[in-house]
């Protein structure tokens, strides 16, 4: 499996030419299936439809002739602003020969969710008038499969109980795990150590991230500054570091980016991670739109 990135910002896009070397998108992340590229039956798996979702989505038109038939699963995971709202500029839903998965904790709510956001007074075009044929699942405890892939979701601490799902895809021995979003249940940063990891969320965390190949992981925080933001549901950067390292993953992707920092800051918080990882026997970057990770590929 590959993982392309195409939106790593937290909150709200953030344009401009302070985020241009991470990406000022808010979170989208492709996972490329392996398949047959003369096939004309192909399988297209997204995780968050951020505004990274509308390049991806012109990517897609671009790369695919219309007599491909495009099965295109896009997992949320949850319906807060910034994991949405790229949805309504995503080009192949006014695609023939196309049909469009929608999975999420409630599928009822995140239809009514959707349709809201395309309501008349908010976009010109609503749910109705798309092309491509549409329909929204609920995750259950019994894995998705997408071709070869199975996506495994995981309730994380994040807002509302239940409503918040990370996610693993697995393939052919490999394991992506994806999680944008998620808070220590309780971490004190003046503390060592600042959180138990023997906690049965923290247990349940670190055993979904079992030997991942790769993990993206909400850092939108640091332990400097985490005090400020208890509650709002993310994560200090040490925290990422540590679970992951914890639960053996080969490499960390540093996600979900604040509004607030610029590329420089970013690159600090990129650089220090990466010692940090480096002392805990993990490779950790900072991810950057546009990013392949090959998992078949061995960390550096």
């Amino acid at each position: 499996m590959k993982v392309k990135v195409w939106g790593v910002r937290g909150s709200i896009p953030t344009p401009g030419e302070a985020t241009l070397r991470y990406g000022g998108n808010t979170p989208c992340v492709q996972v490329e299936i392996p398949e047959d590229p003369q096939s004309k039956n192909r399988n297209i798996l997204i995780f968050d439809g951020g505004s990274g979702v509308r390049p991806l989505g012109n990517e897609i038109m671009k790369s695919h002739p219309e007599d491909v038939h495009l099965n295109i699963h896009i997992f949320f995971t949850h319906v807060h602003w910034d994991h949405i709202q790229g949805l309504p500029f995503f080009v192949p839903l006014f695609r023939k020969n196309t049909m469009i998965h929608f999975y999420g904790s409630d599928a009822a709510k995140l239809e009514e969710t959707l349709r809201l956001q395309m309501y008349p007074d908010m976009f010109p075009v609503t749910m109705d008038d798309v092309i491509s044929h549409i329909e929204f699942h609920t995750y259950t405890d019994t894995p998705a499969q997408v071709g070869p892939v199975r996506v495994i979701r995981q309730s994380v601490h994040h807002g509302t109980p239940g409503r918040v799902a990370g996610l693993r895809a697995e393939c052919d021995g490999q394991a992506f795990v994806y999680i944008p979003d998620v808070e220590p249940y309780d971490y004190r940063p003046d503390q060592s150590p600042p959180y138990d990891p023997d906690n049965p969320g923290e247990q349940a965390l670190i055993k979904f991230l079992d030997h991942a190949d790769f993990v993206i992981f909400d850092t939108m925080f640091v332990d400097e500054n985490y005090n400020q933001f208890r509650g709002w549901g993310h994560s200090p950067a040490e925290y990422a570091v540590d679970v992951a390292a914890r639960a053996g993953a080969k490499r960390l992707g540093l996600f979900h980016y604040s509004p607030n920092c610029c590329d420089d800051q970013v690159e600090k918080l990129e650089k220090d991670m990466s010692k940090l990882g480096k002392a805990k026997n993990i490779e950790v970057f900072g991810s950057r739109e546009g990013m392949v990770v090959d998992l078949g590929k061995d960390p550096k």
